[in-house]
């Protein structure tokens, strides 16, 4: 799913109540399931056993439930709860 418009990944941590990780001005332009990610979007994942998939995903922003290193050219959104935050 688009976002109708861009927001910035400081303005979705703030509106979930969460840290992150990367540049506060980073653009977010959508979400969505893992298997149609694109660049831009977030993805969720919540269980260490999907980590990787979901940080090597095309999507450009990773909600997750632990600090991880960041992979370059990607944002993450860290949350208590990824799943409740993502729906």
């Amino acid at each position: 799913m688009k976002f109708p418009k861009p927001h910035t990944l400081k303005q979705i941590a703030d509106l979930v109540d969460c840290k992150f990780v990367g540049a506060s001005d980073f653009q977010v332009l959508g979400m969505n399931e893992i298997h149609v990610v694109e660049p831009g979007d977030i993805v969720f994942v919540d269980h260490p056993k999907y980590y990787g998939k979901a940080l090597d995903s095309a999507a450009t922003i990773v909600l997750i439930n632990k600090e991880v290193e960041c992979p370059v050219g990607k944002a993450l959104l860290i949350s208590e709860d990824p799943f409740r935050d993502f729906n």
